[in-house]
């Protein structure tokens, strides 16, 4: 193959709809990879915080209550739940 037919094909690669889906997982890997698990767990934080209202309560230790969270911010502590108790029940 030459160099055009190479690029075209990375390009049809990169705007796969398998590409995008993978996307995060891949970014997950090389977080880990390199010692940046610290990184994806403030990023956690940060989407989360995006989601919750403004006005948020808090209980007596500090934690956020998940009735708080708007909509969108629950599916994700659902699913997020979901998988840490599939993970668990694996072991």
């Amino acid at each position: 193959m030459n160099e055009e037919q190479l690029r075209a094909e990375l390009k049809a690669v990169y705007a796969s709809s398998s590409w995008k889906l993978t996307a995060p997982m891949r970014y997950s890997v090389e977080l880990l990879k390199s010692g940046g698990l610290p990184k994806l767990l403030g990023d956690i934080k940060l989407m989360l915080k995006k989601l919750m209202p403004a006005k948020v309560e808090k209980t007596a230790a500090g934690e956020v209550m998940p009735d708080r969270l708007n909509d969108e911010g629950q599916r994700i502590l659902n699913e997020l739940q979901s998988r840490m108790h599939r993970s668990h029940s694996r072991q």
